[in-house]
């Protein structure tokens, strides 16, 4: 899986799972990314690569509470088993494994952070292992509500 895949991955599909009943409000949210990937290689130092942090706006209108694959908008094909899925009384701690559709290696997934109604900081992490490398990323997400949905914004839970 890709850098950039799985940062887009992470950035529309966190936000669609952040939602519990009543937990954290519908509506525009603005979330701030920062990714941080560490790629390790047999025989060499391990290589770290952090793109600049990226501002966007993204629309959550309905929740799913109940769904963990939801809550990483995985690539078409992938499947999941998930080991662990907490998100309530603010914190969220959701573990799990994953196969890639994209005929991607197994990767292993791991969500914590802490929410409150209208804003939310979590940390994803990922990673996975091929024979030439193994790689560790980490997607880090504060997110707050900044108004009602708009429509030209992507909407995540319709």
């Amino acid at each position: 899986m890709s850098i950039r895949m799985a940062a887009s991955l992470i950035a529309a599909g966190l936000l669609a799972g952040c939602n519990a009943p009543a937990e954290l409000e519908p509506g525009l949210y603005e979330q701030r990314l920062q990714t941080e990937v560490i790629l390790k290689r047999p025989g060499h130092a391990p290589e770290t690569q952090r793109p600049p942090a990226e501002t966007r706006q993204l629309c959550i209108e309905r929740i799913v509470p109940d769904q963990p694959a939801s809550f990483l908008a995985l690539p078409d094909g992938a499947q999941c088993r998930f080991t662990h899925a907490v998100w309530a009384d603010g914190k969220a701690d959701i573990a799990g494994t994953c196969l890639a559709g994209d005929d991607g290696p197994p990767f292993k997934t791991r969500i914590t952070g802490v929410y409150q109604r209208t804003a939310f900081d979590v940390a994803l992490r990922m990673t996975a292992a091929i024979p030439e490398v193994a790689v560790d990323t980490t997607l880090s997400i504060a997110a707050k509500r900044v108004g009602a949905c708009v429509a030209e914004k992507p909407r995540i839970g319709k």
